[in-house]
């Protein structure tokens, strides 16, 4: 089984419905980010606990590699269906679209901060709706860069960091010392001192089935189950069988538990 034990300064978090009410919320930029924490949703969903996933845009900027898709409208009309088969696989609801575009969050408007300060107010407006036990989303480095990934999870991060009392605040990552020793072959994933990631989701077979399940649904991004089965296995051989976390605030609680 892919388990893996406590080291003694991590978290092993076992996920169990008697936390307190409200989904884990988790805000990404596009439809297909949440493959990096699919077998944690997954085992949300499978002990019980909501997950909801919201997007800032809906990826119509990200066309496939082969051009069988021009960027546009269509794509983001075929990434959003793609995001709502990926919720059904998890076991989550509908996903949550917060109607941004894809790509132009940093462009320079009037006022500068327009557009990242609408973001915010849709962001605050689903944890003042959903009253999420836990927020999840894209740290400092973004997964491996990308601009829209960094500053929807600033964006985010400003947010539930700026709720006195609020909720709980992660970044997934990976360890920098398990990138460097397994070299992923598809994406060059930022890695993080594991120091740093405290916490840990174990996942199960049954989970890593399920999230791959959802991967597939992401048929614009990840064409053939061959190219998701050796993504999947760049990913797992560096998560060593859990979703790591990386915690924004110092908090006593678990929100996982």
């Amino acid at each position: 089984m892919l388990m893996l034990a406590a080291a003694a300064s991590t978290l092993l978090l076992a996920v169990s419905p008697a936390a307190p009410a409200g989904p884990v919320l988790f805000v990404f930029a596009h439809p297909d980010d949440e493959i990096i924490t699919a077998p944690f949703i997954a085992g949300l969903s499978r002990r019980g606990i909501p997950a909801v996933l919201a997007f800032a845009t809906a990826g119509e900027r990200g066309g496939p590699a082969d051009g069988s898709v021009v960027a546009g409208s269509a794509l983001g009309a075929i990434r959003s269906a793609e995001a709502r088969c990926s919720a059904t696989a998890l076991g989550a609801p509908p996903p949550r679209f917060l109607g941004f575009e894809d790509g132009g969050l940093g462009d320079r408007v009037s006022p500068t901060s327009a557009r990242l300060s609408a973001l915010g107010i849709a962001v605050r407006g689903l944890v003042t709706e959903l009253h999420p036990r836990a927020i999840v989303t894209w740290g400092p480095d973004g997964g491996y860069g990308h601009p829209d990934h960094r500053l929807v999870g600033a964006v985010t991060s400003e947010v539930a960091l700026g709720i006195i009392g609020g909720p709980p605040l992660f970044y997934p990552g990976l360890p920098a010392d398990a990138i460097a020793a397994h070299a992923p072959r598809f994406i060059p994933w930022t890695g993080v001192d594991p120091a740093l990631l405290t916490v840990r989701i174990a996942f199960t077979p049954a989970d890593l089935a399920t999230a791959r399940t959802a991967a597939i649904c992401h048929h614009s991004q990840f064409p053939t189950p061959q190219l998701v089965d050796a993504i999947a296995a760049d990913l797992t051989g560096i998560m060593a069988g859990a979703v790591h976390l990386r915690p924004a605030r110092p908090t006593a609680d678990n929100p996982f538990e």
